[in-house]
């Protein structure tokens, strides 16, 4: 694993932000994370309004499995981090 933060890490950091920010306090990096593998896993199937984006017919088909293969892979991501 490189020196980058995780897309865990980075949605966690981020909604410790907000917390502080809305709340006065924050989590702990292990709530923050969880808070953020929840939110990720969420994203695993995109909308169609998402994949509409694409541009349509082949790219529509290939974007729905290639959006789920870089969401899985940030999830992965983080277990390999520990």
């Amino acid at each position: 694993m490189s020196d980058e933060e995780t897309m865990v890490e980075r949605v966690g950091e981020r909604l410790r932000k907000e917390c502080l920010e809305v709340f006065g306090s924050t989590w702990s990096n292990d709530v923050a994370w969880r808070f953020a593998r929840a939110a990720i896993e969420s994203l695993r199937k995109p909308t169609e309004a998402m994949v509409n984006e694409t541009g349509g017919g082949e790219c529509n088909k290939w974007a729905r499995g290639a959006w789920a293969l870089m969401i899985d892979a940030a999830l992965k991501e983080q277990e390999k981090a520990g």
